[in-house]
């Protein structure tokens, strides 16, 4: 297993991605199931495209995990009110961010932690679009419409703070 290399595992996935193509064609599968056959594969072939998790491809995990969700989001969207439709979507899309910082950025890139700051910001954005939506308070909706940037001045001023204090920590090392 230690020998596949890209091209196989490129090859894999555009054999498996076309038979799903076809079948579907051929009204053998349904689309439904088809996301979660090709996000199943490239969680798979994540697996496969190394030994160590060091070596592992973060791509294909991470697009394996988007199309997952996006397979959940698909088959529930049938089956739910229209109105938390929006805010599912991004829910889910923030769990499979979650899901990578687990799987692999977590164990692997231990000061790495991108992957749940993302999670957190469209979980976030979810609760807003689910209060505005389901529970319709304009008055959430008046106030982050005008103070929403004070959110990036905040985001701004923690790390041009972070990087004066790495810069003086520099400077002294230099000494």
């Amino acid at each position: 297993m230690g020998n596949i290399n890209s091209q196989t595992v490129i090859g894999l996935v555009l054999l498996v991605v076309g038979l799903i193509i076809f079948l579907t064609n051929l009204d053998i599968i349904s689309t439904d199931f088809t996301l979660f056959i090709i996000g199943g594969g490239l969680v798979a072939a994540y697996y496969f495209s190394g030994k160590g998790a060091g070596k592992r491809k973060a791509s294909l995990i991470t697009a394996g995990l988007l199309v997952l969700m996006i397979g959940v989001y698909d088959l529930a969207d049938n089956y739910i009110a229209p109105e938390l439709s929006s805010s599912l979507f991004f829910a889910l899309l923030a769990t499979a961010f979650l899901l990578l910082y687990f799987i692999h950025t977590f164990h692997y890139s231990r000061g790495n932690r991108w992957p749940l700051y993302i999670a957190l910001c469209i979980y976030a954005f979810s609760l807003f679009i689910y209060l505005v939506e389901v529970v319709n308070f304009r008055l959430i909706e008046v106030y982050v419409e005008k103070y929403w940037p004070l959110v990036m001045i905040m985001a701004g001023l923690y790390l041009l703070g972070k990087g004066l204090k790495n810069a003086r920590q520099g400077n002294k090392k230099d000494k």
